[in-house]
């Protein structure tokens, strides 16, 4: 796996006009923004039984930012995979994938049903 280190602190980001395309970079800030793991917030109270991440490549870190809570809880994870998104913050479809398998999860129901792991962006359903 590349470095799932969870962002924690201050990082660039960059807004794009199509704001579905914005995302974090610390090449391209536009604005600075707080990220805290969920990790550390999950103590706080009561935790997620379902949780939808689409950060446009950063998924690797935003999952390992609540690795603890998702080895001990499994809430259900429904997760984009963009592979242009994921190359550009260093990883890739195949090692996202093995990242949440890591964590326990086995089951992954692929989105749209059409789809497969070969196009270029699709969800994962994983329980």
């Amino acid at each position: 796996f590349p470095s799932h280190d969870s962002a924690h602190g201050e990082i660039g980001f960059c807004m794009d006009l199509n704001a579905g395309a914005s995302h974090l970079s610390n090449k391209d800030k536009t604005i600075m923004v707080n990220a805290v793991p969920l990790d550390s917030i999950a103590k706080l109270g009561k935790t997620p039984d379902f949780i939808k991440i689409d950060v446009e490549g950063f998924e690797s870190k935003a999952l390992a930012g609540m690795e603890q809570m998702l080895r001990e809880i499994k809430p259900k994870l429904f997760v984009e995979f963009n592979s242009g998104a994921l190359l550009r913050n260093g990883t890739n479809p195949e090692q996202l994938k093995q990242q949440i398998e890591s964590y326990g999860y086995s089951k992954f129901e692929i989105y749209p049903p059409e789809a497969n792991p070969f196009d270029p962006q699709y969800d994962y359903f994983c329980q």
